[in-house]
């Protein structure tokens, strides 16, 4: 669950600086190409795939069913 909110987090991190124009042309979006690398990375897809897996789980989405439900409350 956490590794799952960490990389919903960082992704959503990762677009939202993706999007932001850069003042300075010359840069090469560092920050954007870190987080492709690092998704690129053995240690990467091995967390995309722990996550892939643990957004299928029936149990974790009944969880988070719940917990948004309560947040609506």
């Amino acid at each position: 669950m956490k590794q799952l909110l960490i990389l919903t987090f960082s992704l959503g991190l990762l677009f939202s600086c993706a999007s932001v124009d850069s003042k300075d042309e010359n840069t090469d979006n560092g920050m954007l190409k870190q987080g492709l690398d690092a998704a690129k990375s053995e240690a990467g897809q091995k967390a995309l795939q722990t996550a892939k897996e643990k957004a299928t789980d029936p149990a974790l989405q009944d969880k988070v069913k719940e917990t948004l439900k309560k947040k609506q409350q």
